[in-house]
Parts: structure tokens; C-alpha cells; sequence
């Protein structure tokens, strides 16, 4: 239940929180600003910290860009080392986790104290690890990129950072990574176009734009009557057409469908000059040469060429971007709808269900738990598991937790007493079971409990039946409808001479040795079956001590819920006595007629 809890708890809080940190950071233009606003934001969260790492130019160490880790505690961690952490060189020649982060490409899921490992002494990685408030933190680490090239790393910790995180993380770090090519292009951009300059240069018709833009990484094109006028190399590696196919064809056949009509419209309003309520910098679906779909961002200038408006434009793929962006909804619909889908799951369960984390604070509590105490779950999540008001045991509650952990292993504890609501005395079955938690000084505790109360109250009836049915001088027995016996009581295995054991499943036939006596008595359960009512009957039968024994017997039927007939129960009493007696007074009255 923690899974489907507390961990889906924490995943949807960290996707929000994504959210918010790509949505602060799409829209700069300085990787300076870009590093600082996602420093900043992980400054505020009281969950998560982080850290960015680049490579030195001559890519043999990393060194700290910023991290979120307060300043009170770097203040402290340098005093101790006497160092100045924050102009900290990361060796990639002495820790194994960055060389494989930045040389392979991996991404690494670890106890944080591991990744101190190679830049501290050992005998001072755990004061260090205590200092900064990483012993019992674990992170994720993953790489940075920009233009297909590993740039650096990014580490993310949290004490609640599992490896389930590790996909969320990368998504993060692409998104940190797109940005930071997004504002390269526009840094680019701004220093290359020169707007001023190319109006100048495309108004007089000269051959300067030429290099500029042949040589830019980014795609850029002239658009003039419909067609293009110029595409550079970058643009053909976009779309994946050849310079000669792009000058003969029309532009729009690039766009998709979805946004052609769009794009058509505000080419043909900006090249008359009128650019208002016209997006700045548009994004739109294109088709490539080889059907696949990507995503681009137009950003374009309206010039005069040859003594015409025309459009350069400077076009940037963002079609990963956009991918991680759908990637990052897709999980948070997903988790959503897994998380309404376990909500609706413990909503059906029909017994107590309580789960305590590794710290004793409740992080689950289902309806039935509301009820059976009259306790809210919002007055008692996040709370002391022993601050919450339940009018039970403790004793054997906190024992049963305390073995459970020790054992690791589940614990059942029987009739606990426990006041209901209502205040009446009632009874719980409890089940513990151990929740364990990788890094964890021990593990939380799951309780499944049910009011065994009726149940209990059941058991006490049917051991007072028992011993009126086991105490009875008459003998009583249970048939099914194959006429064998389910159970019988001591004075039934009395008469017949034979175990409990030895009669179960048994019918009359393979029972007695009287075949005659024993098909009677199968006839007249067959009554009992066929009538449903019951059926009294005076019957002999050969007993255990090989004499004739009297019976008077009554057979019952039985039904189950929907009013079927299961079998008959027969209570049946030894009138043998009687019957000698009856004999001896007709045969006396038998004398004394003939007397007379």
C-alpha cells in the first residue's frame, strides 16, 4: 500500500514541481539566468536539492555551476574541510560515479554519501555527508547536454528519491538541456543577424548576407513569392530535402496540415507590412522528406529583397523538446490515473488498512479505518502513528510492531480489544506486515484489521452448541444428500461402534452391517430430501455389541441461503429399554387374558 500511496504521492508532488521549473525556465535567453532560476526553485522546495556540474574546457574535471544546498551549511562543510566547496574541481580520474555519468552517458541512482567518494578523505565523508544533511539521501544523477555532446551533470537529492524518480529526472535534465540550446540559438542569432545590417544588405541586393547565413547553425531561409530564394545547409538537414528539391517547391508543403492554414495566414499578413496580434516566435508540426513528424520554432524577420518584402526566417528544431514535454504530461496522466485507480482500489477494500513509514508517521488510513474509529484521514496523515486516538491495545499493538520489525516477517495478533464508536467492547484481527525500504534504518509497518467481534460472538454460540450436541444422551448427526455423514456427535460413534474419523464422508450402507436396517434408513432420508419437511420414525438396529437396539428418530432438513436443501440433521433416541418394558406389560396382559 505504500507504493500505492505515499510513493504516488511523491511522484505526482515532483512532476508538479517539474512543471514549474521548465515552465520558469522556457522562455529565458541566458544560460547564466537559466542555471540560476533552477538553482533558485530548488532552493524554495523543502523536498528536493540539486546540483549542475560542467565540464572545464579541457573536460577533465566538473566543476560547480550552483547547487541548492543553503549556504549555512557550505559555510559549515568548508570550515571543515577547508576548502571553498563552491570552487570544488570534480577529478573525473578520481570518482568513478561522475567518470560514468560524463564518459558513458549513464545515469546513476546511489546513496549521496557515495558520491563524495574519491573527493573527500573516507574517515570525513560521513561528518561531511551529516554537515551538509545528506546521510540519509540518496540521488540521481544523470548528464547534460547540448547539441548531442555531454556538457556536465545534474544531480538531484531527496531522502524519498527512489529509482522509480530516475525517468522523471532524465525528463528534467532534457528540458534543462533544450533550454540551454534554445537560448544558444538565440544568443546566435542575435549576434549573427544583426537585423539593421541584413535589412540594409538585402535592400541593396548585395551577396554580404551570404556567408552569415550559409555558415549558421541554425536552419535559415528567404521566403519571397511563394517560394523559397535561399535555404542553407542547416535547413536542409531539418527537413531532409536537397537545396535544388526545397527551390522548386512551395513552402507551406512542409508545414503540417494541423498548422498550414495558420502558418499561410500570418506569412501572408506579415509580407504586407502588418504585424500585429502576429506571434513573435510561432511553433508548428513540419513533415520531413521522410514522412516523420517534428516540431520547429519560427523565429522570422520581414526585410525587402530586391526592392520586395520578403521573410528570412530562423528556424530551431524543437522537436525534443516538445517530445519531453509530452513525455513529462504523459507520466503525470498516467501516475494520475494510476493513483485514482489505487484510490478507488483501497475504497473497496473491506477491511482496516493503516500503513506507517519508516519514522512512525501514518501515510495511509482507508475509509473502514474512518469508520471502525471515528478518526478522519486528514487528522491523522503525516501524524505519529501513537498520537492517534484509537481506543485499543497499545501494549500489544506497539509489541507486535516492534517484533514485526525485528523479524521482518508478518505478525498476527488475535483478538485485540478495541471500543468501538459507539463505545462497545469489540475485538480485531490484526495482521502486520513489514513495508521495507532500501537505505532504511528499518521498515514502515502495514495493518490489515477486521472487527471479528460478530465472529468472536459466533464462535462462543457454537461452542455452547457443541456442548450441548457432545453432552446430549441422544445421538444427532449431519447428512448431505448422498446420505454420508459430515459430522456426528459422541453418542452417534457410541452406537455404531467407530470413530468420527471413520464414518465422514461414509453412508449407511458402508456403515452398518445390517444391509436391510441401513437401506430403511437411506429410504427415509430420501423422504426427508424429496418432502422437504420433517419425518419422525420409530426404527431397530443392530448395534456395536451385535444386539437389537430401538431408536426413535426425528431427521430435519436443512437449507442453505437461497432455500436449496443441503441435507438433514436426525436426532435419534435409544428407546430399547422402553421397548423391553412394553414387551414384558403385553405379554404380562397377554397371560393374564388367557387366564380369564
Amino acid at each position: 500500500m505504500r507504493e500505492s500511496e505515499s510513493k504516488m504521492e511523491d511522484l505526482i508532488e515532483f512532476i508538479r514541481f517539474m512543471e514549474n521549473v521548465s515552465t520558469k525556465i522556457r522562455s529565458l535567453q541566458d544560460k547564466t539566468e537559466i542555471y540560476r532560476t533552477v538553482i533558485e526553485k530548488f532552493s524554495k522546495s523543502k523536498h528536493y536539492t540539486s546540483g549542475i556540474y560542467l565540464l572545464t574546457e579541457d573536460k577533465s574535471k566538473l566543476e560547480i555551476v550552483g547547487t541548492s544546498t543553503s549556504s549555512r551549511k557550505l559555510k559549515e562543510a568548508e570550515k571543515f574541510t577547508g576548502l571553498q566547496l563552491k570552487k570544488f574541481r570534480i577529478n573525473l580520474n578520481k570518482q568513478n560515479i561522475y567518470h560514468q555519468i560524463v564518459r558513458e552517458g549513464k545515469t546513476i541512482h546511489t546513496q549521496t554519501i557515495n558520491t563524495m567518494e574519491g573527493l573527500f578523505p573516507k574517515p570525513s565523508l560521513h561528518p561531511i555527508s551529516k554537515i551538509l544533511g545528506y546521510e540519509k539521501e540518496n540521488t540521481i544523477l544523470t548528464p547534460l547536454y547540448k547539441r548531442g555532446n555531454i556538457i556536465g551533470t545534474f544531480a538531484m537529492s531527496s531522502p524519498k528519491l527512489t529509482k522509480c524518480f530516475i525517468p522523471l529526472v532524465k525528463i528534467l535534465s532534457q528540458h534543462i538541456s533544450n533550454t540551454l540550446e534554445l537560448a544558444d540559438e538565440r544568443t546566435k542569432r542575435k549576434h549573427a543577424n544583426k537585423p539593421k545590417k541584413m535589412k540594409q544588405k538585402f535592400e541593396e541586393g548585395g551577396k554580404g548576407y551570404g556567408v552569415i547565413i550559409e555558415n549558421s547553425l541554425s536552419a535559415m531561409y528567404i521566403f519571397q513569392h511563394g517560394r523559397f530564394k535561399f535555404v542553407n545547409n542547416a535547413f536542409t538537414h531539418l527537413c531532409g530535402y536537397t537545396k535544388k528539391e526545397l527551390m522548386s517547391m512551395n513552402y507551406f508543403n512542409l508545414i503540417h496540415p494541423d498548422h498550414r492554414d495558420m502558418m499561410k495566414k500570418a506569412t501572408e499578413q506579415a509580407l504586407t507590412g502588418d504585424i500585429s496580434n502576429l506571434p513573435t516566435e510561432p511553433e508548428f508540426k513540419i513533415i520531413r522528406k521522410n514522412g516523420e513528424i517534428g516540431w520547429a520554432k519560427l523565429m522570422p524577420v520581414v526585410v525587402k529583397y530586391v526592392g520586395k518584402p520578403a521573410i528570412v526566417g530562423n528556424i530551431i528544431d524543437i522537436t525534443e523538446y516538445k517530445k519531453t514535454g509530452e513525455a513529462l504530461r504523459r507520466a503525470y496522466d498516467e501516475l494520475r490515473e494510476a493513483d485514482a485507480q489505487n484510490k478507488q482500489l483501497l475504497a473497496s477494500i473491506s477491511s482496516i488498512l493503516i500503513s506507517v513509514n519508516e519514522n512512525d508517521k501514518i501515510i495511509g488510513w482507508n475509509r473502514v479505518a474512518e469508520r471502525t474509529f471515528g478518526i478522519a484521514a486528514k487528522d491523522v496523515i503525516r501524524q505519529p502513528f501513537h498520537k492517534c486516538d484509537i481506543r485499543w491495545e497499545w501494549t500489544i499493538i506497539t509489541e507486535g510492531i516492534s517484533v514485526c520489525r525485528k523479524k521482518r516477517g508478518i505478525v498476527q495478533l488475535d483478538d485485540v480489544r478495541f471500543i468501538r464508536v459507539d463505545g462497545k467492547k469489540s475485538f480485531l484481527g490484526i495482521t502486520l506486515s513489514p513495508i521495507v525500504y532500501k537505505h532504511c534504518r528499518q521498515p514502515g509497518i502495514l495493518i490489515l484489521g477486521a472487527d471479528i467481534t460478530e465472529r468472536k460472538e459466533t464462535e462462543k454460540k457454537l461452542k455452547q452448541y457443541q456442548f450441548i450436541v457432545e453432552s446430549a444422551h441422544d445421538a444427532i448427526f449431519f447428512k448431505n444428500l448422498k446420505s454420508q455423514y459430515i459430522t456426528a456427535n459422541k453418542k452417534t460413534l457410541e452406537d455404531f461402534g467407530l470413530s468420527l474419523k471413520e464414518i465422514v464422508g461414509k453412508s449407511d450402507y458402508e456403515i452398518m452391517p445390517n444391509k436391510e436396517e441401513a437401506e430403511k434408513n437411506v429410504q427415509n432420508d430420501n423422504v426427508v430430501f424429496k418432502t422437504g419437511k420433517p419425518t419422525e420414525i420409530t426404527k431397530h438396529m443392530t448395534g456395536a455389541d451385535g444386539k437389537i437396539h430401538w431408536f426413535q428418530t426425528i431427521k430435519v432438513p436443512q437449507f442453505d441461503d437461497t432455500g436449496k436443501i443441503i441435507g438433514l440433521v436426525g436426532i435419534a433416541r435409544d428407546i430399547t429399554e422402553h421397548k423391553i418394558i412394553e414387551n414384558l406389560i403385553r405379554e404380562q396382559n397377554k397371560r393374564l387374558k388367557e387366564l380369564d
